[in-house]
């Protein structure tokens, strides 16, 4: 019975690696969806006039640019900055600023972020954008811990998801995705599993919400030391994030990790390189300097790898070639 599970781990296993692989030579099919989505939403924008409408329409732009072109995500928010200043409620304004600010510290700006971010007065923000302002602030700590291990960063983050689940709905999406990340940073698996299994069953598998709730699954089973499922729900976190040409695509990453951990360099080496062409693309600075480490040593492994075969190839050449000639002097006598 044991036998037969673990020929089905590595069926599913070796059937998602070729999905990934296939899904990765396919990118620029995804990148022309998410491009004719965008330039479909830029000509209803073009056939209205009213202000209110703009805005909610550069929104969405800014939705689908945040993790694919960052620059571009910060121009709709940019030019929201400024709409906001006609419309009646202040939320508006206040709410392209803290998504301002949120792009800044993905590309690295994290004093231009900051100073936006303090300057925001929480007591004038409604409920909705003071989640948002909770959430920006855990993101902008997230980013810069990829500076530093400073251990006041990870107590932010924990500070902020906490005010953030105080006033999120409790029966949102939002929340239990926060709260299970609450429960895996305090090493409480089985409570962080059980609402991971539940969402993934509500959850289509076309949404960027599928693709974190796999993520954090993956993170749950590697705490559990479940390898194996930890590779299945990063790779098919990788495959949907490709899918909806998510250029900020941590699961791709950490696969590379595993891969060149088990010694398979040549995975690894794909995987990296597809996570470092999507972190310059969409010029997620924190993600970039992640990857580049990360790649700096998969490359290394994998041209050594490529300079041994090269020389086995010699070898099994010239014994090849050796052979040959014995056997012709052989029949020649």
């Amino acid at each position: 019975l044991l036998s037969v599970c673990f020929a089905y781990g590595n069926n599913k296993t070796d059937s998602l690696v070729k999905a990934l692989h296939i899904a990765i030579s396919q990118k620029r099919k995804y990148d022309i969806a998410k491009q004719e989505k965008i330039n479909a939403l830029k000509l209803l924008r073009d056939k209205t006039t009213d202000v209110q409408n703009i805005y909610n329409i550069n929104e969405q732009l800014y939705t689908e640019y945040r993790k694919f072109q960052v620059d571009s995500a910060i121009t709709y928010v940019q030019y929201n900055i400024l709409l906001a200043k006609q419309l009646p409620n202040s939320n508006y304004y206040y709410k392209a600023l803290i998504q301002l600010a949120n792009l800044y510290s993905t590309t690295g700006k994290y004093l231009e972020s900051s100073s936006i971010l303090n300057s925001i007065p929480k007591q004038q923000l409604n409920t909705t954008v003071t989640a948002l302002y909770y959430q920006m602030w855990l993101h902008f700590y997230e980013h810069y811990l990829t500076h530093s291990n400073n251990q006041l960063y990870v107590a932010n983050i924990h500070a902020y998801r906490d005010s953030l689940l105080q006033v999120l709905p409790t029966n949102s999406v939002d929340f239990k995705i926060n709260k299970v990340q609450q429960w895996l940073g305090n090493k409480q698996w089985q409570k962080a599993g059980v609402v991971l299994d539940s969402l993934l069953q509500t959850n289509t598998e076309t949404t960027s919400t599928y693709a974190m709730l796999n993520y954090l699954s993956a993170n749950r089973y590697a705490q559990e030391g479940n390898k194996v499922k930890q590779k299945q729900y990063f790779m098919v976190a990788a495959i949907t994030d490709i899918k909806n040409a998510l250029k900020d695509n941590a699961a791709i990453q950490n696969l590379a990790l595993i891969f060149y951990d088990e010694g398979a360099v040549d995975r690894a080496y794909t995987y990296t390189k597809s996570a470092v062409d999507d972190a310059l693309f969409c010029n997620v600075k924190f993600r970039t300097i992640q990857v580049s480490e990360l790649f700096s040593i998969i490359n290394k492994a994998y041209v050594e790898k490529e300079v041994k075969q090269k020389a086995q190839l010699k070898t099994y050449l010239l014994c090849i070639s050796v052979l040959t000639l014995i056997f012709t002097f052989s029949i020649k006598n």
